[in-house]
């Protein structure tokens, strides 16, 4: 069995910016939330679909199904541009990048890929389409406090560039330092 995820990957220099923007969220942390988990920079990507646990005879099926899409999915230059919380900025548990405009093409590419993991058993999305990619966990933030602050600080920063060259299916396996993701197939967008 695989913890898996349909993401986009980040360029170097996008994670740089975002590396950046999560430093100072570490020297914030002692005073914005009981606990604050940042994501190691290198492992910053935009996820499309989590998938969760994936048996390991199912991967050959899941990539079949996203091939088509992919070979049909042409992204604009799309760039993130804005940082915010799920559930609110006031009561943050997961803080995150995304682009402000235009998100259209990406929830359409995330309701794709949603549609084509239906029928091999994944669950639907129940809050919607928002992809993202997680700066940060919080497990219990000040209300309005530090962690606010710095969230409307930085609502409208630019951060660079998403590559929108390939759909990357990753596998997530969980470890005492920290999530370690491994490509399982890179499937290059547009590509018919």
């Amino acid at each position: 069995m695989k913890r898996c995820f349909v993401a986009l990957r980040l360029p170097e220099e996008t994670r740089a910016a975002l590396g950046r923007l999560l430093v100072e969220l570490r020297e914030l942390a002692p005073a914005a939330a009981r606990r604050l988990r940042p994501v190691r920079s290198t492992n910053l990507h935009l996820t499309l679909k989590f998938l969760g646990a994936t048996p390991d005879d199912q991967v050959p099926t899941l990539t079949a199904a996203l091939e088509p899409i992919a070979r049909r999915s042409r992204l604009p230059p799309l760039t993130l541009d804005g940082i915010g919380a799920f559930p609110s900025a006031d009561r943050p548990r997961i803080l995150f990048a995304a682009p402000l405009h235009p998100q259209e093409p990406l929830c359409h590419l995330a309701e794709e890929i949603e549609q084509a993991c239906l029928p091999l058993g994944f669950a639907a999305e129940k809050r919607g389409q928002h992809p993202h990619v997680t700066l940060a966990r919080i497990e219990a933030a000040t209300p309005r406090g530090p962690l606010s602050d710095f969230i409307a600080r930085h609502a409208h920063d630019a951060f660079g560039a998403l590559d929108v060259s390939a759909l990357v299916l990753f596998e997530s396996q969980l470890s005492p330092s920290g999530s370690i993701y491994t490509p399982l197939a890179t499937l290059a967008l547009g590509a018919a």
